[in-house]
């Protein structure tokens, strides 16, 4: 049987994310598709991951709740199935044609019908492109693809109380949501910029990225000095502070783009 229902992602240990272009589209060109109802009146969001590194069922429910806002759909028209199919290779550096190689294995449905697809794979090891600076933590990696480094996420986040690295929940709802704001065309990578709001000047990380702190679109969303500068820990919620949110810049975006 395929998939049951539902899905994550972010970390303390450096660059989260990355844009990246594959062979077969560029991240950005599915965008109105998956924020807008007008050729698909619903999105359907198929997640693959190893046993026991399954999505946070916290961080899936704000990513969901996010879809809700900027998807041009309601909750009865986003659907998740999910399927622990992925092998569980946790000493495993992943190359983007590595996670290319599972995309083709694994995934099951894309576009069409009256359905969008997207498609999100979790994997237990590691990206080749971390450094001793920092652990990639998610990418999108093409026009409706996304990698969620779930074993990097696990290794740099803790439980409850007062620990001193954020919780999983919280790391992992950035970064899904994060990823998916590439995939939907955010910033200035598809979907037009309503005002200009994407980061040039200070933003090490490349393009893709907002000007505001408070989005989740901002690049210290992904990295690990900057998410030192971000989160708390004092209290027993650490790391609820994350951005996780797409500000008025980013919605205001979207819609132009379902506009068009």
């Amino acid at each position: 049987m395929r998939k049951a229902f539902f899905l994550v992602a972010i970390v303390l240990v450096t660059a989260g994310c990355s844009t990246i272009t594959d062979r077969t589209s560029s991240v950005g060109s599915a965008a109105k598709e998956l924020v807008s109802n007008a050729k698909y009146a619903s999105l359907l969001v198929e997640i693959d991951y190893p046993t026991g590194y399954e999505p946070n069922a916290d961080a899936l429910a704000a990513f969901k709740e996010a879809l809700t806002q900027v998807s041009g759909r309601d909750a009865a028209h986003i659907l998740f199935a999910q399927d622990p199919s992925i092998p569980a290779e946790t000493n495993r550096a992943y190359s983007y044609n590595d996670i290319q190689a599972l995309e083709n294995a694994h995934r099951d449905k894309h576009s069409g019908g009256d359905t969008a697809a997207l498609y999100i794979v979790y994997v237990a090891g590691s990206s080749e492109k971390d450094t001793s600076d920092g652990k990639v933590l998610g990418a999108a990696y093409h026009g409706t693809s996304i990698v969620i480094f779930k074993g990097n996420i696990k290794a740099n986040t803790g439980g409850g109380g007062l620990s001193t690295k954020p919780q999983e929940q919280y790391v992992e709802r950035a970064v899904l949501i994060h990823e998916f704001g590439h995939a939907a065309g955010l910033v200035n990578l598809g979907a037009p910029m309503v005002r200009d709001h994407e980061d040039r000047m200070d933003d090490p990380a490349g393009r893709g990225h907002s000007t505001n702190p408070n989005s989740v679109m901002y690049w210290k969303v992904e990295n690990t000095a900057g998410l030192a500068s971000i989160v708390n820990c004092v209290t027993g919620a650490c790391g609820a502070d994350i951005p996780h949110q797409f500000d008025a810049d980013d919605k205001a975006d979207l819609q132009a783009l379902r506009g068009r």
